[in-house]
């Protein structure tokens, strides 16, 4: 893509929305069982108690040969290898068959991701492992991601990654409307799939019971803030009180730079 097409891309790729309301609903990674990567099963599942162990199984036994996982399918979170979603995430893009997407900041531990029931990760978004919004007695999380990072004809083309794919991402602007105790704060952070940490580059104080604006509110179709090529953006906000936003809004665009092509794929949530 040269000079010229990156501009052209840059005015027409308009901003998508990302927005919840509830609490626990922001996902912290996709994960994906990839058929055509290991021995081509058609049925997986992938099952996580919180802070515990992660289990995957294939045609619902342990999986082997090229499908093979952990220790008979079982990684414990709890060990210091896989004790972040980072770790986790890293691990799973090491095996021939098996992918994942990371949506939130590598170094958030994994006992602050909910638990998950045995669930299909044959899925063509892959299966979405959500961020405890509780993570501590006075600290509570939401989090949103910008991303261009994907999963190609559930993963038989293969994943396709910031990285892989030159994606510029932008941050435009957010909303937020939160009666919270005594403080909360909006942070920008940025990141490269496979980083084990990320780097703050933004800093907001939200005010109580009033709907805050953060970057581009003026002009939205503009980008406020645009990651270096290749880095994935997250926005998280930290707060001392649970109670759910009223207004929790992001807007973001990608331009995939590799392919010449402009695409807003924003992987927020999982099909």
């Amino acid at each position: 893509m040269n000079y010229k097409q990156l501009m052209e891309a840059k005015e027409l790729a308009l901003p998508i929305p990302f927005s919840v309301t509830a609490n626990d609903t922001c996902p912290a990674a996709l994960f994906q069982y990839v058929p055509d990567g290991g021995d081509g099963g058609t049925a997986a599942t992938l099952t996580y108690v919180q802070g515990g162990n992660l289990t995957v199984t294939v045609g619902g036994a342990v999986p082997a040969g090229n499908d093979a996982f952990g220790t008979s399918g079982v990684i414990s979170c709890a060990a210091a290898a896989y004790d972040t979603i980072g770790e986790v995430v890293n691990y799973f893009n090491s095996l021939p068959a098996w992918r994942a997407k990371l949506l939130c900041r590598p170094e958030t531990l994994m006992a602050n991701i909910l638990a998950q029931t045995s669930t299909s990760c044959l899925l063509d978004n892959g299966l979405a492992l959500y961020l405890d919004t509780s993570v501590a007695d006075t600290t509570y999380i939401w989090n949103a991601a910008i991303t261009g990072s994907m999963f190609d004809n559930y993963g038989l083309a293969g994943s396709k990654s910031d990285v892989d794919d030159h994606c510029v991402n932008r941050f435009h602007m957010a909303q937020f409307t939160q009666d919270f105790t005594s403080a909360a704060t909006a942070y920008l952070y940025v990141f490269k799939q496979g980083d084990t940490t990320s780097t703050k580059v933004y800093t907001k104080a939200l005010v109580d019971a009033t709907l805050t604006d953060m970057g581009n509110t003026t002009h939205p179709t503009q980008p406020w803030y645009e990651a270096p090529e290749g880095y994935t953006l997250c926005l998280e906000i930290r707060s001392d009180a649970a109670t759910a936003f009223s207004t929790f809004t992001v807007l973001g665009s990608t331009i995939v730079r590799k392919n010449n092509r402009v695409v807003n794929r924003l992987a927020h949530v999982a099909a």
